[in-house]
């Protein structure tokens, strides 16, 4: 198979996941799976992104060729503030809204330039492409002190080939990025959707909001426990203290 109807079958297969309710994980999964069969020398890629979450920050996806294994990294929200979050490329290629960056890790100042550069160098990792697709939405994540715009799919492909990628291999995978991208963000605003409706209306009654019970007269009778509870002293308090000073307390 040439490598135009390689990336072309991969693109069509990319659409056809953004269609389905799919997990990304098992999407990422299987993307490396086919760029490996198909000759691509991917050692691992990397999914980033933003959460819309009452307590976590952000989460990372991580495929490696070698397990053929993927794992989920997340960070609290209070995390995306630190100078250790900011210090990472995904973060500079979002804020900066740059659309696609190669490093060359076997350029020792280029390492350098962040800590998990010397950390996929150690590990034989030579060439990293990296590459940001943006939402076009001007909203900001306010409670994570993020700028407007950088809402948007973030990944990356990485190889230990000597001498890293072919200027044509770039090429492909960066025509890849759309549909990947469509896929990642399909995937993980369902993915959000289901988190925050679970959170704010339980499991079970999320569950059946997403799939079309919001009518009038839509009900369900079930087996549950009600817990009323309350902090002693709360309403006093929120009286007597501003918003910051309350939520500190509580």
């Amino acid at each position: 198979m040439s490598a135009s109807l390689l990336f072309r079958g991969i693109a069509d297969w990319l659409l056809a996941r953004a269609l389905r309710d799919g997990e990304l994980v098992d999407t990422v999964a299987e993307l490396g799976r086919r760029l490996v069969e198909g000759g691509l020398p991917i050692c691992r890629i990397n999914v980033g992104g933003f959460l819309l979450h009452p307590v976590l920050g952000a989460q990372d996806i991580n495929w490696d060729a070698d397990t053929d294994t993927c794992y989920i990294q997340t960070v609290p929200r209070s995390f995306t503030g630190t100078a250790e979050f900011r210090n990472a490329p995904f973060y500079h290629l979002a804020s900066e809204r740059e659309g696609f960056r190669r490093y060359r890790l076997e350029d020792a100042e280029v390492r350098a330039r962040y800590p998990l550069y010397e950390k996929l160098a150690a590990g034989g990792v030579t060439d990293y492409l990296a590459w940001f697709e943006s939402y076009g939405r001007s909203t900001s994540f306010e409670r994570l002190s993020l700028p407007p715009g950088m809402e948007g799919a973030v990944a990356s492909f990485a190889t230990r080939r000597i001498g890293g990628f072919t200027e044509q291999e770039v090429a492909n995978l960066r025509w890849l990025s759309a549909p990947f991208a469509l896929a990642i963000k399909v995937a993980t605003e369902r993915s959000l959707a289901t988190a925050l409706l679970e959170c704010y209306l339980d499991r079970l009654s999320g569950r059946e909001v997403l799939m079309g019970l919001v009518e009038r007269g839509d009900a369900r009778q079930i087996e549950c426990a009600l817990w009323p509870s309350d902090l002693r002293g709360s309403t006093k308090l929120a009286v007597a203290l501003h918003m910051e000073g309350y939520f500190a307390v509580i």
